[in-house]
């Protein structure tokens, strides 16, 4: 089985964006780690997402984040 982030919103964030284009993975794993940094281009200038508070494991990335996880069986 396996997961993959979804925008709800239909115009994810860049970092939740950075996270949906990771596509499948494994179920069991985490979309972020905790420790974590997340870093992308916005306007030319990179965006630092530190996760240090918990892992992302089931799609809300950050506060009124839109996204969740959808189940993928292969």
């Amino acid at each position: 089985a396996y997961k993959r982030l979804v925008s709800n919103s239909g115009s994810p964030c860049p970092f939740c964006q950075k996270i949906i284009d990771q596509g499948d993975i494994p179920f069991t794993d985490n979309f972020v780690n905790l420790g974590e940094n997340l870093q992308v281009q916005v306007n030319g200038k990179t965006q630092v997402m530190q996760f240090n508070y918990e892992p992302i494991r089931d799609g809300v990335v950050h506060v009124n984040c839109r996204c969740s996880y959808q189940l993928v069986i292969h």
